[in-house]
């Protein structure tokens, strides 16, 4: 994974973020959320919730819904 890919964390509580100690120590695969940090997406909520969110922003939701009808006709 290049170091310029965007990442996202959904999730209810922050996890992963690496304090500047282990930064100092050599160690980048963990988040960094600070406002300098163009890559690293955090948002805190319901997995559902934040999906469905980032879905809507990109003008996705309508494809999400077909999915989701999608798999609930197959099961």
């Amino acid at each position: 994974m290049s170091d310029d890919c965007p990442r996202a964390l959904i999730n209810r509580e922050v996890v992963g973020e690496l304090d500047d100690m282990l930064r100092d120590l050599g160690y980048t695969n963990g988040f960094n959320f600070g406002a300098s940090n163009y890559r690293d997406a955090l948002y805190m909520g319901d997995c559902d919730a934040g999906v469905w969110e980032l879905c809507r922003l990109l003008d996705w939701d309508d494809d999400l819904r077909a999915i989701i009808a999608q798999s609930q006709t197959s099961s």
